[in-house]
Protein backbone atom coordinates (compact mmCIF):
# COMPACT_ATOMS: atom_id res chain seq x y z
CA UNK A 1 0.00 0.00 0.00
CA UNK A 2 2.74 2.33 0.41
CA UNK A 3 3.38 3.63 -3.45
CA UNK A 4 -0.84 3.70 -3.30
CA UNK A 5 -0.13 6.06 -0.65
CA UNK A 6 2.51 8.01 -1.53
CA UNK A 7 0.93 8.85 -5.50
CA UNK A 8 -1.67 10.08 -3.48
CA UNK A 9 0.11 12.35 -1.01
CA UNK A 10 1.90 13.83 -3.88
CA UNK A 11 -1.17 14.34 -5.53
CA UNK A 12 -2.94 16.36 -2.97
CA UNK A 13 -0.11 18.20 -3.18
CA UNK A 14 0.33 19.24 -6.52
CA UNK A 15 2.63 16.95 -8.46
CA UNK A 16 0.89 14.23 -10.37
CA UNK A 17 4.43 12.54 -11.96
CA UNK A 18 1.76 10.81 -14.19
CA UNK A 19 -0.47 13.97 -15.01
CA UNK A 20 -3.84 11.33 -14.66
CA UNK A 21 -6.08 14.77 -14.14
CA UNK A 22 -5.98 18.07 -12.67
CA UNK A 23 -9.13 16.62 -10.52
CA UNK A 24 -6.53 14.56 -8.87
CA UNK A 25 -5.58 17.54 -6.90
CA UNK A 26 -8.57 17.85 -5.33
CA UNK A 27 -9.82 14.51 -4.33
CA UNK A 28 -6.10 12.29 -5.06
CA UNK A 29 -6.72 9.17 -6.95
CA UNK A 30 -3.80 7.64 -6.74
CA UNK A 31 -3.96 4.73 -9.40
CA UNK A 32 -6.84 3.71 -8.75
CA UNK A 33 -8.91 5.75 -10.68
CA UNK A 34 -11.11 7.11 -8.12
CA UNK A 35 -11.05 8.71 -4.91
CA UNK A 36 -14.09 6.92 -3.59
CA UNK A 37 -12.52 3.28 -4.43
CA UNK A 38 -9.09 4.86 -3.28
CA UNK A 39 -10.59 5.62 0.40
CA UNK A 40 -12.17 2.09 0.46
CA UNK A 41 -8.58 0.63 -0.57
CA UNK A 42 -6.75 2.61 1.74
CA UNK A 43 -9.51 1.57 4.73
CA UNK A 44 -7.92 -2.12 4.08
CA UNK A 45 -4.55 -1.05 4.22
CA UNK A 46 -4.61 1.57 7.12
CA UNK A 47 -6.28 -0.78 9.42
CA UNK A 48 -4.10 -3.66 8.33
CA UNK A 49 -0.86 -2.23 8.50
CA UNK A 50 -1.90 -0.45 11.78
CA UNK A 51 -2.26 -4.24 13.32
CA UNK A 52 0.77 -5.63 11.77
CA UNK A 53 2.59 -2.64 13.63
CA UNK A 54 0.53 -2.60 16.97
CA UNK A 55 0.30 -6.19 17.40
CA UNK A 56 2.73 -8.43 16.41
CA UNK A 57 5.02 -9.94 19.59
CA UNK A 58 8.18 -8.34 17.77
CA UNK A 59 6.47 -4.46 17.55
CA UNK A 60 9.21 -1.87 15.49
CA UNK A 61 8.67 1.53 15.61
CA UNK A 62 9.10 1.81 11.63
CA UNK A 63 6.13 -0.85 11.25
CA UNK A 64 3.57 1.78 11.86
CA UNK A 65 4.90 4.06 9.06
CA UNK A 66 2.30 2.38 6.63
CA UNK A 67 -0.28 2.96 8.41
CA UNK A 68 0.49 6.58 8.96
CA UNK A 69 0.78 6.99 5.05
CA UNK A 70 -2.22 5.19 4.63
CA UNK A 71 -4.56 6.81 6.82
CA UNK A 72 -3.00 10.79 5.73
CA UNK A 73 -4.52 9.73 1.96
CA UNK A 74 -7.57 8.22 3.21
CA UNK A 75 -8.13 11.42 5.30
CA UNK A 76 -7.55 13.11 2.05
CA UNK A 77 -9.59 11.57 -0.38
CA UNK A 78 -12.50 12.78 1.43
CA UNK A 79 -14.54 9.16 0.94
CA UNK A 80 -17.04 9.35 3.90
CA UNK A 81 -18.12 5.80 3.58
CA UNK A 82 -14.01 4.88 4.06
CA UNK A 83 -13.71 6.86 7.08
CA UNK A 84 -16.60 5.19 8.71
CA UNK A 85 -15.02 1.83 7.96
CA UNK A 86 -11.51 2.34 8.99
CA UNK A 87 -13.33 3.97 12.25
CA UNK A 88 -14.89 1.09 12.57
CA UNK A 89 -12.06 -1.35 11.59
CA UNK A 90 -10.02 0.13 14.07
CA UNK A 91 -12.15 0.47 16.66
CA UNK A 92 -12.32 -3.59 16.44
CA UNK A 93 -8.26 -3.63 16.48
CA UNK A 94 -8.48 -1.48 20.02
CA UNK A 95 -10.41 -3.47 21.66
CA UNK A 96 -8.70 -6.74 20.42
CA UNK A 97 -4.94 -4.38 21.20
CA UNK A 98 -6.01 -3.07 24.48
CA UNK A 99 -5.13 -6.12 25.89
CA UNK A 100 -3.13 -8.43 23.58
CA UNK A 101 -0.73 -5.24 23.55
CA UNK A 102 -1.13 -2.89 26.08
CA UNK A 103 1.68 -0.99 26.44
CA UNK A 104 2.11 0.10 23.23
CA UNK A 105 -0.43 2.93 22.78
CA UNK A 106 2.44 5.29 21.30
CA UNK A 107 1.87 3.54 18.21
CA UNK A 108 -1.92 4.18 17.42
CA UNK A 109 -1.28 7.22 19.01
CA UNK A 110 1.27 8.40 15.94
CA UNK A 111 -1.31 7.25 13.97
CA UNK A 112 -4.06 9.22 15.35
CA UNK A 113 -1.95 12.09 15.02
CA UNK A 114 -1.40 11.57 11.38
CA UNK A 115 -5.27 11.49 10.49
CA UNK A 116 -4.66 14.64 13.06
CA UNK A 117 -2.21 16.19 10.99
CA UNK A 118 -3.86 15.41 7.56
CA UNK A 119 -7.77 16.91 9.12
CA UNK A 120 -5.95 20.23 8.87
CA UNK A 121 -6.02 20.47 5.09
CA UNK A 122 -8.79 22.83 3.81
CA UNK A 123 -11.84 20.73 2.93
CA UNK A 124 -11.50 17.68 5.07
CA UNK A 125 -13.24 19.60 8.31
CA UNK A 126 -16.39 20.70 6.59
CA UNK A 127 -16.23 17.14 4.60
CA UNK A 128 -16.28 15.11 7.92
CA UNK A 129 -19.08 18.18 9.45
CA UNK A 130 -21.14 16.69 6.71
CA UNK A 131 -21.80 13.17 8.56
CA UNK A 132 -24.11 15.15 10.65
CA UNK A 133 -26.53 16.06 7.36
CA UNK A 134 -26.72 12.62 5.67
CA UNK A 135 -29.75 14.17 3.66
CA UNK A 136 -28.18 16.79 1.97
CA UNK A 137 -25.73 17.22 -0.77
CA UNK A 138 -24.49 14.33 -2.34
CA UNK A 139 -25.42 11.89 0.67
CA UNK A 140 -28.77 13.07 -0.19
CA UNK A 141 -28.75 12.47 -3.82
CA UNK A 142 -27.00 8.39 -2.67
CA UNK A 143 -29.82 7.93 -0.50
CA UNK A 144 -32.58 8.83 -3.13
CA UNK A 145 -30.52 6.11 -5.26
CA UNK A 146 -30.72 3.90 -2.40
CA UNK A 147 -34.41 4.26 -2.48
CA UNK A 148 -34.61 3.78 -6.35
CA UNK A 149 -32.96 0.82 -5.98
CA UNK A 150 -35.48 -0.57 -3.55
CA UNK A 151 -38.57 -0.31 -5.03
CA UNK A 152 -36.96 -1.55 -8.29
CA UNK A 153 -35.94 -5.32 -6.88
CA UNK A 154 -39.51 -5.13 -4.94
CA UNK A 155 -41.01 -5.50 -9.24
CA UNK A 156 -38.40 -8.87 -8.98
CA UNK A 157 -37.53 -9.83 -5.70
CA UNK A 158 -36.30 -13.58 -6.05
CA UNK A 159 -34.27 -13.59 -9.19
CA UNK A 160 -33.53 -9.75 -9.60
CA UNK A 161 -33.07 -8.01 -13.14
CA UNK A 162 -30.00 -9.70 -14.51
CA UNK A 163 -26.38 -9.30 -13.94
CA UNK A 164 -24.89 -5.43 -15.04
CA UNK A 165 -29.07 -4.47 -15.86
CA UNK A 166 -28.92 -2.15 -12.56
CA UNK A 167 -29.46 1.13 -14.60
CA UNK A 168 -32.72 -0.16 -17.08
CA UNK A 169 -34.06 -1.60 -13.40
CA UNK A 170 -34.22 1.56 -11.93
CA UNK A 171 -35.32 3.76 -14.54
CA UNK A 172 -38.50 2.02 -14.12
CA UNK A 173 -39.03 3.72 -10.89
CA UNK A 174 -37.03 7.26 -11.72
CA UNK A 175 -38.75 10.24 -10.43
CA UNK A 176 -39.76 12.89 -12.47
CA UNK A 177 -37.79 15.67 -10.94
CA UNK A 178 -34.49 13.17 -10.43
CA UNK A 179 -33.21 14.82 -13.57
CA UNK A 180 -34.05 18.20 -12.93
CA UNK A 181 -32.52 18.10 -9.56
CA UNK A 182 -29.38 16.05 -10.25
CA UNK A 183 -28.72 16.59 -13.77
CA UNK A 184 -24.98 14.56 -14.71
CA UNK A 185 -24.21 14.73 -10.91
CA UNK A 186 -25.93 11.72 -10.22
CA UNK A 187 -26.34 8.61 -12.77
CA UNK A 188 -28.59 6.06 -11.77
CA UNK A 189 -26.70 3.23 -12.61
CA UNK A 190 -26.46 1.82 -8.91
CA UNK A 191 -27.78 1.93 -5.67
CA UNK A 192 -24.83 2.33 -3.97
CA UNK A 193 -25.07 -0.10 -1.60
CA UNK A 194 -23.88 -3.67 -2.22
CA UNK A 195 -26.80 -5.63 -0.59
CA UNK A 196 -29.19 -3.81 -2.87
CA UNK A 197 -26.98 -3.96 -6.08
CA UNK A 198 -26.27 -7.52 -6.04
CA UNK A 199 -30.08 -8.02 -5.31
CA UNK A 200 -30.80 -6.28 -8.61
CA UNK A 201 -28.52 -8.42 -10.33
CA UNK A 202 -29.33 -11.98 -8.42
CA UNK A 203 -32.46 -11.28 -6.23
CA UNK A 204 -32.44 -12.08 -2.93
CA UNK A 205 -30.84 -15.23 -3.06
CA UNK A 206 -27.97 -14.42 -4.08
CA UNK A 207 -28.23 -12.02 -1.52
CA UNK A 208 -28.44 -14.84 1.00
CA UNK A 209 -25.52 -16.82 -0.61
CA UNK A 210 -23.61 -13.65 -0.33
CA UNK A 211 -24.35 -13.47 3.43
CA UNK A 212 -24.16 -17.13 4.06
CA UNK A 213 -20.26 -16.53 2.85
CA UNK A 214 -19.56 -13.27 4.94
CA UNK A 215 -21.11 -16.00 8.29
CA UNK A 216 -18.59 -18.60 7.32
CA UNK A 217 -15.87 -16.02 7.04
CA UNK A 218 -16.77 -14.25 10.27
CA UNK A 219 -17.09 -17.23 12.18
CA UNK A 220 -13.49 -19.12 11.18
CA UNK A 221 -12.29 -15.90 11.90
CA UNK A 222 -13.89 -15.80 15.38
CA UNK A 223 -12.57 -19.26 16.04
CA UNK A 224 -8.70 -17.98 15.12
CA UNK A 225 -8.93 -14.49 17.15
CA UNK A 226 -6.15 -15.60 19.43
CA UNK A 227 -3.48 -15.32 16.60
CA UNK A 228 -2.67 -11.74 15.97
CA UNK A 229 -2.41 -12.06 11.91
CA UNK A 230 -5.73 -13.10 11.60
CA UNK A 231 -7.07 -10.12 13.89
CA UNK A 232 -4.82 -8.01 11.29
CA UNK A 233 -7.01 -9.49 8.57
CA UNK A 234 -10.04 -9.31 10.09
CA UNK A 235 -9.82 -5.71 11.18
CA UNK A 236 -9.11 -5.16 7.59
CA UNK A 237 -11.96 -7.16 6.19
CA UNK A 238 -14.28 -4.84 8.59
CA UNK A 239 -13.20 -1.73 7.14
CA UNK A 240 -13.58 -2.51 3.48
CA UNK A 241 -17.34 -4.21 4.12
CA UNK A 242 -18.62 -0.99 6.27
CA UNK A 243 -17.12 0.59 3.19
CA UNK A 244 -19.17 -1.43 0.98
CA UNK A 245 -22.32 -0.62 2.63
CA UNK A 246 -22.11 2.96 1.49
CA UNK A 247 -20.54 1.47 -2.16
CA UNK A 248 -21.08 -0.90 -4.52
CA UNK A 249 -18.74 -3.62 -5.68
CA UNK A 250 -15.71 -3.08 -7.50
CA UNK A 251 -14.07 -6.41 -8.85
CA UNK A 252 -10.97 -4.09 -9.01
CA UNK A 253 -10.22 -4.04 -5.37
CA UNK A 254 -13.12 -6.36 -4.40
CA UNK A 255 -10.21 -9.66 -5.30
CA UNK A 256 -8.14 -8.05 -2.58
CA UNK A 257 -10.93 -8.35 -0.37
CA UNK A 258 -11.98 -11.94 -1.18
CA UNK A 259 -8.04 -13.21 -1.21
CA UNK A 260 -7.67 -12.12 2.03
CA UNK A 261 -11.21 -13.86 3.46
CA UNK A 262 -9.81 -16.51 1.88
CA UNK A 263 -6.81 -16.49 4.71
CA UNK A 264 -9.04 -16.64 7.56
CA UNK A 265 -11.03 -20.03 6.45
CA UNK A 266 -9.38 -23.28 7.46
CA UNK A 267 -7.49 -25.52 4.77
CA UNK A 268 -6.72 -28.52 7.24
CA UNK A 269 -9.74 -31.11 6.30
CA UNK A 270 -8.14 -34.25 5.02
CA UNK A 271 -8.54 -35.24 1.07
CA UNK A 272 -10.56 -37.94 0.21
CA UNK A 273 -7.91 -38.65 -2.66
CA UNK A 274 -4.96 -37.97 -4.29
CA UNK A 275 -3.88 -34.67 -4.92
CA UNK A 276 -4.79 -33.90 -8.29
CA UNK A 277 -1.51 -32.61 -10.12
CA UNK A 278 -1.68 -30.45 -13.09
CA UNK A 279 0.94 -30.30 -15.69
CA UNK A 280 2.91 -26.54 -15.66
CA UNK A 281 2.41 -26.63 -19.35
CA UNK A 282 -0.81 -26.20 -18.51
CA UNK A 283 -1.23 -23.89 -15.74
CA UNK A 284 1.20 -21.23 -17.30
CA UNK A 285 -0.68 -20.41 -20.29
CA UNK A 286 -3.75 -20.59 -18.68
CA UNK A 287 -2.48 -18.24 -16.16
CA UNK A 288 -1.03 -15.59 -18.67
CA UNK A 289 -4.45 -15.50 -20.34
CA UNK A 290 -6.31 -15.36 -16.89
CA UNK A 291 -3.89 -12.27 -15.87
CA UNK A 292 -4.37 -10.43 -19.53
CA UNK A 293 -7.92 -10.49 -19.42
CA UNK A 294 -8.11 -9.11 -15.81
CA UNK A 295 -5.85 -6.69 -17.04
CA UNK A 296 -7.53 -5.79 -19.80
CA UNK A 297 -10.93 -5.45 -18.48
CA UNK A 298 -9.75 -3.30 -14.92
CA UNK A 299 -7.61 -1.41 -17.28
CA UNK A 300 -9.63 0.22 -19.68
CA UNK A 301 -11.98 1.11 -17.04
CA UNK A 302 -9.12 3.10 -15.46
CA UNK A 303 -8.05 5.33 -18.64
CA UNK A 304 -12.02 5.63 -19.64
CA UNK A 305 -12.09 7.27 -15.92
CA UNK A 306 -8.84 9.14 -16.39
CA UNK A 307 -10.28 10.37 -19.65
CA UNK A 308 -13.48 11.54 -18.30
CA UNK A 309 -12.18 13.26 -14.88
CA UNK A 310 -9.75 15.41 -18.08
CA UNK A 311 -12.81 16.28 -20.22
CA UNK A 312 -13.98 17.48 -16.80
CA UNK A 313 -11.79 19.88 -16.01
CA UNK A 314 -11.07 20.75 -19.69
CA UNK A 315 -14.75 21.49 -19.85
CA UNK A 316 -15.10 23.62 -16.73
CA UNK A 317 -11.99 25.60 -18.61
CA UNK A 318 -14.08 26.62 -21.23
CA UNK A 319 -11.63 23.95 -23.25
CA UNK A 320 -14.56 22.36 -25.24
CA UNK A 321 -12.25 20.65 -28.35
CA UNK A 322 -10.25 19.00 -25.52
CA UNK A 323 -12.81 18.25 -23.23
CA UNK A 324 -15.11 17.12 -26.70
CA UNK A 325 -12.09 14.57 -27.68
CA UNK A 326 -11.39 13.09 -23.79
CA UNK A 327 -14.95 12.16 -23.59
CA UNK A 328 -14.63 10.12 -27.23
CA UNK A 329 -11.35 8.26 -26.20
CA UNK A 330 -13.38 7.46 -22.85
CA UNK A 331 -16.30 5.75 -25.20
CA UNK A 332 -13.86 4.44 -27.60
CA UNK A 333 -11.54 3.07 -24.87
CA UNK A 334 -14.62 1.11 -23.46
CA UNK A 335 -17.45 0.68 -25.91
CA UNK A 336 -19.50 -1.89 -24.16
CA UNK A 337 -20.24 0.36 -21.22
CA UNK A 338 -23.41 2.30 -21.73
CA UNK A 339 -21.81 4.88 -18.96
CA UNK A 340 -19.08 6.83 -20.67
CA UNK A 341 -21.52 7.37 -23.68
CA UNK A 342 -24.05 8.17 -21.75
CA UNK A 343 -21.72 11.06 -20.02
CA UNK A 344 -20.48 12.01 -23.67
CA UNK A 345 -23.76 12.64 -25.07
CA UNK A 346 -25.01 14.82 -22.08
CA UNK A 347 -21.59 16.78 -22.60
CA UNK A 348 -22.83 16.81 -26.27
CA UNK A 349 -26.48 18.46 -25.48
CA UNK A 350 -24.71 21.11 -22.93
CA UNK A 351 -22.27 22.15 -25.70
CA UNK A 352 -24.08 21.96 -28.88
CA UNK A 353 -24.85 24.61 -31.33
CA UNK A 354 -26.74 25.07 -34.42
CA UNK A 355 -23.98 25.25 -36.36
CA UNK A 356 -22.81 21.75 -35.56
CA UNK A 357 -25.98 20.56 -35.75
CA UNK A 358 -26.28 21.84 -39.16
CA UNK A 359 -22.99 20.80 -40.38
CA UNK A 360 -23.72 16.80 -38.87
CA UNK A 361 -27.34 17.15 -41.18
CA UNK A 362 -25.39 17.91 -44.19
CA UNK A 363 -22.19 15.30 -43.48
CA UNK A 364 -25.46 12.12 -43.36
CA UNK A 365 -28.60 13.01 -42.62
CA UNK A 366 -30.08 10.76 -39.96
CA UNK A 367 -33.88 9.26 -40.46
CA UNK A 368 -34.57 9.83 -36.70
CA UNK A 369 -33.19 12.88 -34.50
CA UNK A 370 -34.12 14.28 -31.34
CA UNK A 371 -32.71 18.08 -31.17
CA UNK A 372 -32.39 19.88 -28.39
CA UNK A 373 -34.28 23.26 -29.01
CA UNK A 374 -31.73 25.64 -26.38
CA UNK A 375 -28.53 25.50 -28.09
CA UNK A 376 -25.90 27.83 -27.75
CA UNK A 377 -25.86 29.57 -30.81
CA UNK A 378 -29.35 29.88 -31.55
CA UNK A 379 -32.55 27.66 -31.93
CA UNK A 380 -32.70 23.67 -32.67
CA UNK A 381 -36.19 24.67 -34.69
CA UNK A 382 -32.98 25.75 -37.57
CA UNK A 383 -31.46 22.09 -37.14
CA UNK A 384 -35.29 20.20 -37.90
CA UNK A 385 -35.61 22.86 -40.68
CA UNK A 386 -32.07 21.76 -42.11
CA UNK A 387 -32.92 18.00 -41.52
CA UNK A 388 -36.51 18.31 -43.27
CA UNK A 389 -34.38 20.12 -46.26
CA UNK A 390 -31.53 17.28 -46.43
CA UNK A 391 -34.04 14.16 -46.04
CA UNK A 392 -37.83 15.26 -46.11
CA UNK A 393 -39.44 12.18 -44.85
CA UNK A 394 -37.19 12.02 -41.60
CA UNK A 395 -38.93 12.53 -38.39
CA UNK A 396 -37.70 15.16 -35.66
CA UNK A 397 -38.34 15.04 -31.89
CA UNK A 398 -37.66 18.39 -30.61
CA UNK A 399 -36.56 18.52 -26.70
CA UNK A 400 -36.95 22.03 -24.39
Amino acid sequence: SVPVSVLALLQRAGFDPFDWSAAAMVRPISSVGNATFLGGYLAMAAVASLADAWCRPEARWWRVLPAMLATSALVLTLARGAWIGAAVGALGLIWWGSRAAAGRWMLPLAVAAAAAASALVPGVLARAASLSRPTEGTAGGRLELLEMGVRALARRPVLGWGPDLSRPAMHRVIGADFEARYGDARIEDRAHNVLVDLALWGGLLAVVVFVGLLVLIARSGWRQRSDWTVVAVGAALVAYAVHWWFNFAVPDLDVVWWLLAGTLLPAHAEPTRGPVRVPMFVVGPVAVVVAAVIGVVATDRLIADHQVARAVTAESGQDLGSARRHYTQATRTTPSTTTYREIAARFALRNATVAEGVAQVKKGAPGYAVVDLRLGDGNGLDVIEALHQARPEARACPEA
